[in-house]
């Protein structure tokens, strides 16, 4: 008798729109992927970055020399680009290895 089995698969082009449409940026991309606690800290990380650009980057438009935090924000965002490339293929690879695991059982 053969045996049904279902497994759910994400959409890496579901990651890479989420990403395009600016909410991975909050961290709904790593939620979506699955990875729960990354995505909870790049939601804080989100929501402090975007409170940041409001309050306080017309501050360091006026300062000579930007303060350390200031680069932090910087970091973050370009952790967030990279993220276009690197949720999309970890879903990729997220789903080879839910075929593979099956394959093998």
């Amino acid at each position: 008798m053969a045996k049904v089995v279902v497994v759910s698969e994400k959409s890496a082009v579901l990651g890479f729109i989420i990403n395009l449409l600016g909410l991975g940026f909050f961290g709904f991309d790593r939620f979506y992927k699955g990875d729960f606690i990354l995505g909870t800290f790049k939601l804080i990380g989100g929501v402090v970055f975007f409170m940041g650009w409001i309050f306080v980057y017309p501050y360091l438009m006026k300062v000579e020399e930007t303060p350390w935090w200031g680069y932090c924000a910087y970091v973050y965002a370009f952790l967030a680009v990279c993220d276009f490339i690197l949720v999309p293929l970890g879903i990729i690879k997220d789903n080879a290895k839910k075929r593979a695991k099956l394959a093998m059982s």
